[in-house]
């Protein structure tokens, strides 16, 4: 076979080839792809507290910027767990400001109140998360203080 010859052959058959491709084809292909199989659900939030958790909040009381002392108590100690403030009924990572606990099992921190007069509750948090511990009793920073 020569070298024409072989490129006649070849032209020929891509030239059949092509010449089909203007007929519809023999299935019409699916409009939506199936539906996909439900995923399974997310296991429940834990029920809160958590045992080994603590948070105790104080005063019940002050003022925009006054202080705030929290106290906490974990069962192990996580060096990214959170303590977070909140405005009660805020979602569980909607926060206003928040500190490490350092691996400590336990401690308190002092802190400004926030500016913004309202009710607000801390929350302990775990490595840097949004699974949610404890909370404590809500704290009310007063408009006069």
């Amino acid at each position: 076979m020569t070298l024409r010859t072989g490129i006649a052959i070849v032209l020929l058959v891509l030239a059949q080839a092509l010449a089909g491709c203007d007929e519809p084809p023999s299935r019409r292909l699916p409009v939506a792809p199936a539906p996909l199989p439900p995923s399974p659900p997310l296991p429940p939030p834990p029920t809160l507290p958590v045992e080994g958790y603590t948070l105790t909040s104080s005063p019940e009381m002050v003022g925009p910027g006054g202080e705030l002392s929290v106290s906490w108590t974990a069962p192990k100690g996580g060096k990214l767990d959170w303590i977070g403030i909140f405005p009660v009924g805020a979602r569980t990572c909607d926060f206003r400001d928040y500190w490490y606990t350092d691996n400590q099992t336990s401690g308190t921190l002092t802190v400004k109140a926030p500016s913004q007069p309202g009710q607000y509750e801390f929350r302990y948090h775990l490595d840097d998360g949004c699974q949610e511990t404890v909370r404590s009793s809500p704290v009310t920073v007063s408009a006069g203080g």
